[in-house]
């Protein structure tokens, strides 16, 4: 939090040190006592104190929880082989070899890919949602209303795509598993299968599932590229937005030179942010 809050302090920083140089009494607003003697050197070397402390504990974050994410998703895939290895012959006997190798490969891939990226991703998604509102607040709280808006808007795409994101990404990976299969079958028969000089159909068979599973992936490509397109013409939109009642604002006496480029810098972010909080929801919904 202490790093993430240094990092994305920076920008109201810069707007103090932009109010503390303007020399317009009809649009200048008063900026805290601890901003308000600093010298442009003071001003940098503040920024790069800042930003060099919170890239530090940013990265040490990341480190950590990686290492103990490794070593949990470890665990499991050590008890999970162990668990499996015990299992009676009937069930690898009655259990295509397809299903059981694409719940090690795809299964785990998807515990390992959560906990070992996206979920560090998800947890500083949260926190930075949690210190933008903070210091969009600190800046001038006009502009929540705008993230309040943004974050409406985002939940709804994301209500409308959900279903539809959650059911292709389901189907690309219950489409992966006959392909598997099928090659691991043949592998296993590929004497008797030359014997009978029936390798083509083999071929042909094996091409027309994986053909099918690439289909399925292109559709799920497609489906999150457009929810994409969505969230990201919501942001454009809502940024013209506030680009607009900013200059009327600032014509009004109402608003600071500084705490514009605060807002834009932190609406640009948030819109962004918002976005990512919903495509790793949705991800994270499909890995549980």
């Amino acid at each position: 939090v202490l790093g993430r809050a240094l990092l994305l302090g920076n920008a109201n920083v810069i707007g103090y040190w932009i109010d503390s140089t303007c020399r317009a009494p009809a649009i200048c607003h008063p900026i805290p006592g601890i901003f308000a003697n600093l010298t442009d050197q003071q001003f940098v070397i503040l920024l790069a104190f800042m930003t060099l402390t919170g890239f530090a504990l940013t990265v040490t974050f990341r480190t950590v929880f990686s290492r103990i994410s490794a070593q949990a998703v470890s665990k499991i895939h050590d008890e999970v082989t162990l668990r499996t290895s015990r299992y009676p012959m009937r069930f690898f006997d009655t259990t295509p070899a397809g299903r059981v190798i694409t719940r090690f490969s795809s299964d785990y891939g998807n515990v390992f890919r959560y906990f070992g990226g996206p979920l560090a991703e998800f947890l500083s998604i949260l926190i930075d949602l949690f210190l933008m509102v903070l210091l969009i607040t600190l800046a001038n709280p006009v502009f929540l209303i705008f993230v309040g808006i943004i974050i409406v808007l985002n939940f709804i795409v994301y209500r409308l795509n959900r279903d539809r994101l959650r059911k292709v990404r389901r189907e690309v990976s219950a489409s992966r598993s006959p392909s598997i299969a099928h090659f691991a079958e043949t592998t296993q028969g590929a004497s008797t299968i030359r014997s009978f000089l029936r390798q083509n159909s083999f071929k042909s068979r094996f091409v027309s599932l994986d053909r099918f599973y690439l289909e399925q992936k292109r559709r799920t490509f497609k489906s999150v590229i457009g929810f994409s397109y969505q969230m990201n013409s919501l942001s454009a939109l809502l940024l013209l937005l506030t680009g607009m009642a900013s200059y009327y604002l600032v014509q009004n006496g109402s608003l600071s030179i500084g705490s514009v480029g605060v807002a834009f810098s932190f609406i640009v972010l948030s819109g962004n942010t918002i976005q990512m909080f919903f495509e790793w929801l949705g991800q994270s919904e499909e890995a549980m």
